[in-house]
């Protein structure tokens, strides 16, 4: 994959994680339950957890915060 290709690739995987961000947070703030959530998206659970760490990893990295030194807080 030459570099225009990986730009492109990358643009638009930032684009999905601040989408995926946006539906997150939106659902948090409006304090709808997963399920009731998630059917009116056509969804499942297992989509919306997937989505949400994989949010959570790239605000991690963005911040420079290892997976690791999360988890060991958790």
């Amino acid at each position: 994959m030459n570099e225009s290709s990986q730009a492109i690739v990358a643009v638009k995987r930032e684009v999905q994680l601040s989408e995926w961000q946006r539906q997150v947070q939106e659902r948090q703030e409006q304090e709808i339950p997963v399920d009731a959530w998630c059917a009116s998206l056509g969804i499942s659970k297992g989509t919306y957890y997937r989505r949400l760490r994989k949010v959570r990893e790239y605000m991690c990295q963005q911040m420079g915060v290892s997976k690791m030194s999360v988890l060991r807080r958790g």
